[in-house]
Formats: structure tokens, C-alpha cells, sequence
């Protein structure tokens, strides 16, 4: 897969060649201006328009293994970040030739064109997952989010409503932030009620505790039994999405997450990995990022690309585009995003907790707000933290105080 090329923007990121029935991959530089890939013999030849490239760079033989041999190229090979001359690669290795990026992925999943209605991904199983999800969103069948904090399960959730092209209302919810009361959820003026058209998202559905859990699953059995049957929404119908970052299955499995209320949110669950488990997207999500911050033509020393395929990203695609956001507003116009830069907007993740640790001081944080209605000092009296430590999870954690007030 073509993780992408710094010097032109990540423009063909997400390309991928499947590798099934060829015994060699020539990487060699095309004077036409764009990437090309031609087949013949079992040899399948990448011309790469940059001049980084030597005339005929590095092959990949496929023998068994898949082992990376550079020709005495002017610029190198890169293994993960290290000048090799030959190597073996392992599923999820990321290579470098003359400053272009791929990634080896070993996987069973099909093969899908990018969704035309929702982010294009390149890893193979989360993007057969989006590719389920776009023929799912016109549907009423109720989705299930599972992944860490960061991986944009909310932004997913309001891709779907919008691909869904009804004009019904989204209506989110942090259920952790809000008492399951039949006033919340029931008829009348209750949330149920305001998605009817629309998308009830219930994020953070995990946390509630088994009692809340019953509660949900009457109100939303009630109000979906007086909906229609129908498999494709009526127009006043409701499409339920949930989110959660702990396994669900599992809990449902252990007796802590209700089975019954677990069958009706997961329709269909859709995982989605961490960052730090998909390099051959983070050409795609770059140029996702500055796109829609109005700064396309923003570019990215190599040196930098190379550093970000190699951290950790606890905080996932919040942190990647909040880094990327502030990188580019202290370069100087029509300048590259440089090392020293980077280094500069970095979030010191030092001592920050792995993902199930981090998911629980999130939901701390959640229920320490609501109780004191969204008051910081407050939730930092009772946590005994500085307000400076509440504040920097907040960001981190993308939380408004205001959101808990009522």
C-alpha cells in the first residue's frame, strides 16, 4: 500500500497493489509526471515521478517471503526508518524508496474500493469495515462504535447520519454524562422523540452502570416497537449509533455489559484500531486533516513524516490532527512543517497510561464533571489534582465543561 509521498501532499496515498501471483515489485522512477503501475510476467513495475528515486531504485522479491533488495540507489532504502540494503518484511513494516512510503499488510479481508461517503481508510480491515458501514447507512440496522479514546467515533457516527441523506436531526449523547431517566429517553420531549428523523448517538454507552443498562434497553425497546418494522428507515424513523471504548462482546460474555441490551445496539460492530496499528493510513489522514482545515497545500519534511510513523499516539487521530493544526499555523507561509517545529507541538505523552487505563481516567473525568455540573475546580477538589492537570485532559480528551452545566 502507498502510504504516500511529504513532497506532494500524500496525492496518491491509499493506493494498493495487491500482491497475489507476482514473484517481484520494481520500484523505479517514471518521468510522466505521475505514479504508474504496470503488470507483466509476474513483475509488477511502480514508476514514482520524483527525483529522490534512483532509475531503477529497489525491488521487493516475493518468493515464500517478501525480502527488499536496494540497487546501490542513490538515496537509500529505509525499514522502518533504518538504511537497509536487504531485509525481510513482516506484515505492517513501512518502507521508504527515494522518499515515497509503503506499507507491507498481510491480510485475508477483501479488496474495496475507497467509500465514496465516508473517509477513505487503507488498512484493509477497517476499511472493509467502512465499506459495511456505507451499504449499512441508509438502513435502520443500530451500528456499534468500539475503539479507544481518539479514533473519531464520534466523526464516524455523524459520517453516517450525514451519508444517510435524510434531513432528520443528530442528536448525541454522552451517556455518561447524563442520568438515564424516562424523561431523557421516552416520548414526548425526550431524545428518542428529538431523533425521529434523524440519529440518536448514545456515546460512551459502555460506562452506564447495569442498572442505567435497563433502563436504556426499556426505553429504546419501547419506542422501537411502536416504529416500523421495516429493514430501510421510514422518514420519521430513528437509526441508533453507539459508541464505546471496551469490548462490549466480551462484557456482554462476563455478565458486566447486559446481553439483551448488547444485541440491540450491535447490528453490526465496527472496531476501529488504533493509530499506532495503522501506518498505511496516516498518509490518507494527513491530507484529510489539512483539507479540511483550508490548508491543502501545507507540506511535510520527510525527516518529520518519518518521526510520526514511529510514535505511539495514545490519544489516536485527536492528537494527530491537533499536532498537525498547530504545526501549521506556526509556519511561516508556503513553508514545510520542519523537525524543529514538530518537536514543538508535540503533547508530552510521557507517563501517559495504556489504552484501558486511559479509557477509565476519561470516564472519571466524565462523572467528576456531571457531579459538579461541568465546575473544574470543583472536579479537581474532589479528584485532590491541580485545575492545570483537569484542563490538560479536557483537551486532551476533547471535553467541554459547558456540555455537563445542565
Amino acid at each position: 500500500m502507498f502510504v504516500g509521498c511529504p513532497a506532494d501532499g500524500f496525492a496518491n496515498a491509499g493506493r494498493t497493489f495487491p500482491l497475489v501471483g507476482l514473484r517481484r515489485v520494481e520500484f523505479r522512477r517514471s518521468s510522466l509526471g505521475e505514479v504508474t503501475a504496470t503488470t507483466d510476467d509476474g513483475v509488477l513495475t511502480l514508476g514514482l515521478p520524483h527525483p529522490w528515486v534512483s532509475s531503477h531504485h529497489a525491488d521487493l522479491e516475493l518468493d515464500g517471503t517478501a525480502e527488499l533488495v536496494d540497487l546501490d540507489s542513490r538515496n537509500g532504502t529505509l525499514v522502518e526508518g533504518d538504511m537497509v540494503e536487504r531485509a525481510v518484511l513482516a506484515s505492517g513494516d513501512v518502507f521508504e524508496v527515494g522518499r515515497c512510503f509503503f506499507a507491507l499488510r498481510e491480510t485475508k479481508a477483501p479488496m474495496y474500493e475507497p467509500s465514496a461517503v465516508l473517509d477513505p481508510v487503507a488498512h484493509p480491515d477497517y476499511a472493509a469495515s467502512m465499506h459495511a458501514l456505507g451499504r449499512l447507512a441508509p438502513t435502520r440496522v443500530p451500528i456499534l462504535l468500539i475503539g479507544d479514546t481518539g479514533t473519531g467515533k464520534s466523526a464516524l457516527a455523524r459520517q453516517i447520519h450525514r451519508s444517510t441523506g435524510r434531513g432528520g436531526p443528530f442528536v448525541p449523547v454522552n451517556m455518561m454524562a447524563r442520568s438515564v431517566e424516562p424523561h431523557l429517553l421516552g416520548e414526548g420531549s425526550g431524545l428518542l422523540s428529538q431523533a425521529r428523523g434523524g440519529t440518536l448517538f448514545l456515546d460512551d454507552v459502555g460506562a452506564l452502570s447495569l442498572d442505567e443498562q435497563g433502563r436504556l434497553l426499556s426505553a429504546l425497546l419501547g419506542f422501537m416497537q411502536s416504529d416500523s418494522d421495516a429493514l430501510v428507515l421510514p422518514p420519521e424513523g430513528i437509526r441508533v449509533i453507539s459508541a464505546a471504548s471496551s469490548d462490549l462482546h466480551r462484557r456482554a460474555a462476563e455478565a458486566t455489559f447486559r446481553p439483551d441490551l448488547y444485541a440491540r445496539l450491535a447490528g453490526y460492530e465496527c472496531r476501529i484500531p488504533p493509530l499506532c496499528e495503522r501506518p498505511e493510513d496516516l498518509g490518507l489522514l494527513v491530507r484529510s486533516i489539512f483539507a479540511s482545515a483550508g490548508a491543502g497545500e501545507q507540506r511535510i519534511k520527510v525527516d518529520v513524516f518519518r518521526t510520526m510513523l514511529g510514535q505511539a499516539w495514545p490519544f489516536n487521530v485527536r492528537e494527530l490532527s491537533n499536532c498537525l493544526s498547530a504545526a501549521s499555523a506556526l509556519c511561516e507561509e508556503g513553508a514545510p512543517i520542519t523537525a524543529a517545529i514538530w518537536r514543538e507541538v508535540q503533547w508530552p505523552n510521557a507517563g501517559v497510561p495504556a489504552a484501558p487505563r486511559l479509557a477509565s481516567v476519561r470516564e472519571t473525568i466524565i462523572r467528576e464533571l456531571a457531579a459538579h455540573r461541568g465546575d473544574k475546580a470543583a472536579a479537581a477538589q474532589s479528584l485532590g489534582c491541580d485545575l492545570e492537570d483537569i484542563e490538560r485532559w479536557l483537551s486532551r480528551f476533547d471535553l467541554v465543561p459547558e456540555h455537563f452545566a445542565s
